[in-house]
């Protein structure tokens, strides 16, 4: 078998997903084709420093041999198709069809209508599968946007979306307990409030999440400790907060509020940064204890 020619061409840092990618150039048996393959990507493991050019050579070789070979490529896509047959994602399912062929597609104007494309795309990528991401020009859009490519790894993980963890049961339990309390707006009376983790996921490590599978929810003391109730907008809010925390080490501050009941507004670096161990770090952050920031700064107030 021919040996590939791989170039690599130029290395991405999704900022916002807190994720790498590298756009390589393999040309095998006369055909040279482009590719956007992520190199850090917690939510399916792969963690390669860029500097390390040996292993990443021996990741894009891998992956061109699945290329080379149709039997591969057969056998991955009858898995994905058995996965799909027992999985319950009518909304998801249509943007992994329009990915399935592993062409570079963008998300304006090569996927289907969604309207909310970014958790479709997050669930794909939380279901075990590899997507490549790149923010480039568009020429059909004219404008930069994000383009997105299905690549031929084997899925990995088992297949259940962290965001997913409620089910209706769990979370009608969980908004009585918490007595439907709308931790934003400080009051009692919310409407479509959504089911919120406290310690933000982008800080959660394969062992924090085993943790949280199985929810106690006959101990009222530990949903209290460790959920809140927003809305989804509030809820996203939350969720960048937490990001540009977990990328730049300086905490949020909950209406301009500059106030933290325990530490100040830098991360501390003594704390691990994912983890159990890193909810610790955000301890006396208003984002996350609402209800307790709120509380602690009326009695500083007084």
């Amino acid at each position: 078998m021919q040996t590939p020619k791989i170039e690599i061409k130029e290395i991405w840092n999704h900022s916002k997903a807190n994720e790498t990618h590298c756009k390589i150039h393999i040309s095998q048996k006369g055909k040279k084709r482009v590719f956007l393959i992520p190199i850090k990507e917690r939510r399916t493991g792969v963690n390669i420093e860029s500097e390390n050019k040996e292993t990443l050579l021996k990741h894009f070789n891998n992956i061109a041999d699945i290329y080379s070979d149709q039997q591969k490529i057969h056998n991955w896509k009858n898995s994905a198709k058995r996965f799909w047959q027992q999985k319950d994602a009518s909304v998801t399912k249509p943007i992994f069809d329009a990915l399935s062929d592993s062409k570079i597609r963008c998300n304006s104007c090569q996927l289907p209508p969604n309207v909310n494309l970014q958790r479709r795309i997050q669930d794909i990528k939380e279901f075990g599968f590899t997507l490549g991401t790149w923010q480039i020009y568009c020429d059909n859009c004219q404008k930069k946007t994000y383009h997105y490519q299905m690549i031929y790894l084997p899925r990995t993980g088992d297949g259940k979306s962290d965001y997913q963890l409620f089910s209706t049961n769990e979370r009608k339990k969980i908004v009585q307990i918490l007595k439907n309390y709308d931790c934003y707006e400080d009051n009692y009376h919310g409407k479509n409030l959504v089911v919120e983790h406290k310690f933000p996921e982008v800080r959660w490590n394969n062992e924090y999440k085993n943790k949280t599978k199985k929810i106690p929810l006959s101990n009222k003391e530990y949903i209290k400790e460790k959920f809140q109730l927003m809305t989804n907008q509030r809820n996203q809010q939350k969720r960048e907060v937490c990001r540009s925390c977990f990328q730049t080490g300086k905490r949020g501050t909950p209406f301009g509020i500059k106030f933290f009941y325990e530490g100040d507004e830098y991360w501390d670096e003594s704390i691990e940064k994912t983890g159990i161990n890193a909810e610790s770090g955000c301890q006396g952050c208003g984002w996350y204890d609402l209800a307790t920031w709120r509380e602690r700064l009326s009695l500083e107030l007084k």
